[in-house]
């Protein structure tokens, strides 16, 4: 029997001289359906045997054990969570074996108390409500507990109503009935609000320049994204975000209130400065919540950094509050982390946060995202309060879909911290159990390496297999990325070209390999990952096709213009689909900046063809208005 389902089970033992029952064969008790009804939709077969379901304090809250036998199957729970839990268990077992489950004793609970998932909507998609569900649905059934969205202008604010004037934000009762409906799959929604930094759209509009820090702390300057604590105004402000926020989320004991790369504070005011009025700040915000009986968390970068130099001194973390939670982030793997161990030696109470790799990024970087969750997990273990995978959507040209293989690797290690699960695993089970596919991973491992690949390529004498690379890997996946969108009358790097060789084919060959599966279930979030080979394969044609040298030859020039005139339709249809992929599950904000930076790729691949059919001096003829 396959027993690797996600996350992975603690203790599974065979029966001996046992046999393979069929789920289908069974139905929910009474009791059972009573008591946690959202199994029904888990388990609504009508068989003659039954599913029984009994609780036993003796247990922990999420644990549970299941005895699976030829008469019956019986649950015991600690609470109706680890019966919803064990219910998501037999499922996945039946999914992953066709059906049937051999007679077994499964004992399972979670390493670490909190299991969360952060999400951008403040840059990029935003969700319908509909697809908020879905995604507190797919939390759960991984036996995730906790939904973090990350709020700047994404939600309607009745005390700042200029906030979100240019998006399409969340409605306060859409997030009120979200939190509601998210309850009864055990899942709490706790938000990230940012009340210092990163106030990365809301920071540029006029109405709210006089709570903004100005570059050169230059009132006439240009405002960075951080506020300025100095101004009686922003407290007020940030006061009654908060108590919105309250009201909004309720019932609520925790909001995590941000605090991560205020680098601008740093830059502009000194360390000295800026460490004063940083932990002043975030004092009173966390007193402030206190004060409401909700306990705040806080990234803890700024004292645990993992870039730059802008590291405020690590004994100004205790000038803030006793009572804060930290989130240690970080998304590279590293054989060390050293501000888990600095939060660990100061006894703070701590979350570890690794990625989905799913930013600035078609197809995220899949090997990074489990990587970093494992050995984020094994370095914290059980001392961490929980962990949070966070998603990102800087740039807000990607799609919210492709974050799911990276939730799975973060519930696979808050659940199981030291699991066993090689990476290969890991690819076999999500496709298994998200899309009902068999995925050949030998052919999945050549897609989802093709940065690893490209940057050995760029660093022959670099070990691509050495912990602290992979950062720098995913980062020439990024930069693939943006070439697609980037002007098309730029001239390439050489050693781009050279690097991306064969590329095309290899994309060419996925997408006709990953188009010919059937997903039996999720379909729309596999079209989403097809979507995203087809649009990395138009990159790697751009790529390939673009110049790294001006044009020398008109004939040369005139070879060209067929070509990008394919390309340029190709790029057209994907906006198409771009367009049908993000309204089956997004509102329209962001949308008009992702059709913006479509429409710029076509056309200038259409400019580029008429000035390689039309110039008449290469380098020198601003007949089109433009330069190569």
């Amino acid at each position: 029997m396959n027993t690797k389902i996600i996350p992975e089970i603690k203790s599974i033992i065979l029966k001996e001289g046992g046999t393979s029952v069929k789920l289908a064969d069974y139905a929910l008790s009474q009791f059972y359906a009573i008591e946690v009804p959202k199994t029904t939709e888990l388990l609504a077969t009508k068989g003659r045997k039954t599913i029984n379901l009994a609780f036993d304090q003796a247990y922990g809250p999420e644990e549970y054990v299941i005895t699976v036998d030829s008469a019956a199957i019986d649950v015991c729970a600690g609470s109706p969570a680890g019966a919803y839990y064990a219910a998501c268990t037999l499922d996945q077992l039946a999914k992953l074996n066709d059906g049937c489950i051999e007679e077994c004793r499964i004992q399972d609970k979670p390493d670490m108390c909190d299991r969360a998932f952060s999400d951008d909507i403040s840059r990029g998609v935003i969700s319908t409500l509909e697809d908020f569900k879905t995604i507190v649905r797919r939390i759960a059934y991984v036996k995730g507990n906790i939904y973090m969205p990350y709020i700047e202008d994404s939600m309607q604010f009745e005390s700042v109503p200029e906030s979100g004037k240019y998006t399409d934000p969340v409605k306060k009762d859409e997030f009120k009935e979200l939190v509601r409906y998210a309850a009864d799959y055990y899942v709490k929604i706790i938000p990230i609000i940012n009340v210092l930094g990163h106030w990365d759209r809301n920071g540029k509009l006029s109405c709210f320049s006089d709570v903004m820090l100005h570059k050169g702390d230059d009132p006439e300057a240009e405002t960075t994204n951080a506020l300025d604590t100095r101004v009686p105004k922003t407290r007020e402000m940030v006061k009654n975000i908060l108590d919105e926020i309250i009201e909004t989320f309720a019932p609520i004991d925790r909001i995590h209130v941000g605090g991560d790369e205020v680098v601008d504070y740093f830059r502009t005011l000194g360390r000295e400065k800026a460490t004063e009025l940083y932990c002043s700040h975030y004092k009173f915000v966390c007193e402030y919540l206190e004060s409401k009986g909700i306990k705040p968390m806080m990234y803890s970068d700024m004292f645990t950094p993992v870039w730059g130099d802008h590291e405020l001194p690590f004994e100004a973390i205790n000038d803030i509050s006793p009572n804060v939670d930290f989130v240690f982030w970080d998304y590279a793997v590293r054989s060390h982390y050293k501000g888990v161990q600095q939060l660990k030696d100061n006894n703070k109470d701590f979350y570890v946060s690794p990625a989905s790799m799913s930013y600035n990024r078609a197809l995220p970087d899949y090997r990074l995202a489990w990587l970093n969750a494992q050995e984020m997990a094994h370095q914290a273990g059980t001392e961490a309060k929980g962990m949070i995978m966070s998603s990102w959507g800087d740039g807000g040209l990607c799609f919210r879909e492709e974050n799911w293989f990276g939730n799975y690797a973060g519930a696979n290690f808050a659940w199981t911290a030291h699991s066993t699960y090689t990476l290969t695993d890991g690819v076999e089970a999500f496709f298994a159990i998200m899309f009902g596919i068999k995925v050949d991973v030998a052919k999945f491992q050549r897609l989802m390496d093709y940065d690893l690949t490209i940057f050995s390529r760029r660093k022959p004498d670099a070990d691509p297999h050495t912990y602290d690379s992979y950062n720098e890997i995913t980062h020439v996946g990024m930069h693939v990325f943006n070439l697609m969108y980037a002007p098309c009358f730029r001239n390439l790097e050489p050693e781009i070209k050279m690097a991306t060789e064969g590329m095309v084919d290899l994309f060419a060959e996925s997408l006709d390999y990953f188009s010919s599966l059937e997903p039996t279930r999720n379909q729309q979030t596999y079209g989403v990952f097809l979507f995203d080979i087809r649009r990395t394969l138009t990159a790697m044609m751009k790529i390939a096709l673009l110049k790294s040298e001006q044009y020398k030859f008109k004939d040369e020039a005139k070879a060209d213009v067929l070509p990008l005139l394919e390309l340029a339709e190709q790029a057209e249809q994907d906006l198409q689909e771009a367009e049908r992929v993000w309204f089956e599950t997004n509102r329209l904000s962001g949308w008009n900046y992702y059709m913006a930076r479509g429409l710029d790729l076509v056309e200038g691949l259409r400019a580029l063809a008429r000035y390689c059919d039309n110039v008449k001096k290469f380098g020198e003829d601003k007949l089109l208005g433009r330069v190569y």
